[in-house]
């Protein structure tokens, strides 16, 4: 929500009374609240401040909180799930643009993740001109905050990145240091002005409008007015096979383009989890998601650390030795970006055993108990 206005508090006054004048103290205290209407303050601060703006403290999770009926249409259950994502979305734009702290934005993108993921895997429940649309729209949205966040990452690393280099070492990341914010000050800028832009305020707008109207426009989904257990499960047991089938081929040749295919099937799977975890048991789940998470992980180290060092590479060129002065910055990069390429090394020699997990025996008959059965009744 927006905060431009910034609210002031009541003024707060503690009334401490002397051993023997308690009966004073209390007549005071109701002295101030009827005379004056000074109300009694909350016991911490902190409540009072959100209250000032119309919160409360650990009102607002990232993480989804759906319950879905299992026998509930599809183009109901999605609408549901659309609608709890533009409200995760909306409530951060204001922090991400103003910059309050780098998780606004953070939530924002993963909002609009997962909004793209559910247009593109939930297959055949909305109408194809509408998910044409807001798929392009959304992608739009991920286009300009990237940049924006891919700094915020870097200048939350470089304290590990300072720490991990030798003490002698390490003055040499302050020219670095300094370069990245002030990307970061250009980027945020850029992102803020598009934050406020009609075009974005479209998106936001017109998607409410949509998912709030009684009916999408278009020829509906083949399987709109299926139970969304059903849809659930067709799609989420179709992409586990997936990721399976490409799995075991990519743990057999470790090639780094499967992997990172992989791990982009692995996203998909897990926000397919996430919007429907409340149709399946939640303990079967929470050991389903944990698995996954664990392989996710070790694609992530591969992948990241990758990307790391490729941008540590490109930001040691644009310090070119042409004065002795960037050598210290030349070489602390180039210590930085040897270790993520180790590390990156390691996550790839642990791949095979943590894919191995997850295709593990007792986990291929939970997948298939819960999904399979589901995905084929009529």
């Amino acid at each position: 929500d927006s905060v431009d206005e910034p609210r002031t508090l009541w003024p707060r006054l503690r009334i401490l009374p002397v051993k023997g004048y308690e009966d004073e103290a209390a007549a005071l205290t109701s002295v101030l609240a009827d005379q004056h209407g000074w109300p009694d303050a909350p016991g911490c601060l902190l409540d009072e401040a959100c209250a000032a703006v119309g919160r409360e403290p650990g009102d607002y999770s990232s993480k989804l909180k759906l319950s879905l009926r299992p026998q509930k249409m599809a183009v109901d259950a999605m609408r549901k799930v659309f609608l709890t994502l533009l409200d995760t979305l909306e409530r951060n734009v204001d922090g991400a643009r103003r910059n309050i702290d780098s998780e606004f934005l953070h939530d924002l993108r993963v909002a609009t993740r997962r909004t793209r993921s559910a247009l593109t895997q939930v297959k055949h429940v909305l109408p194809d001109a509408v998910v044409a649309d807001f798929k392009q729209r959304f992608a739009w949205v991920g286009q300009i905050t990237g940049p924006t966040r891919d700094l915020d990452v870097f200048l939350l690393e470089l304290p590990i990145y300072r720490a991990s280099l030798p003490p002698s070492m390490r003055a040499g990341l302050d020219a670095l240091e300094q370069r990245i914010h002030h990307d970061h000050a250009t980027a945020q800028a850029v992102l803020a002005d598009e934050l406020a832009s009609d075009r974005f305020r479209a998106v936001l707008a017109d998607w409410r409008t949509l998912l709030e109207d009684g009916a999408f426009p278009g020829e509906p989904g083949w399987f709109a007015d299926l139970p969304i257990e059903r849809v659930a499960s067709q799609r989420i047991w179709r992409m586990y096979k997936k990721v399976i089938r490409d799995g075991r081929v990519a743990a057999v040749q470790g090639e780094p383009a499967a992997m990172h295919e992989l791990r982009k099937d692995c996203k998909k799977l897990r926000y397919l989890i996430e919007f429907f975890q409340s149709l399946y048991p939640a303990d079967d789940m929470q050991a389903i998601v944990k698995t996954l998470k664990k392989l996710l992980d070790n694609l992530g180290d591969f992948q990241d650390k990758e990307v790391q060092a490729e941008h540590l590479q490109a930001l040691a060129a644009e310090f070119a030795p042409s004065a002795r002065s960037k050598l210290p910055t030349i070489l602390a990069i180039g210590a930085l970006s040897a270790d993520s390429l180790r590390v990156q090394q390691s996550a790839h020699d642990k791949f095979a055993a943590r894919f191995a997990a997850f295709d593990s025996e007792h986990n291929r008959a939970r997948f298939k108990t819960l999904f399979k059965a589901r995905a084929q009744a009529s």
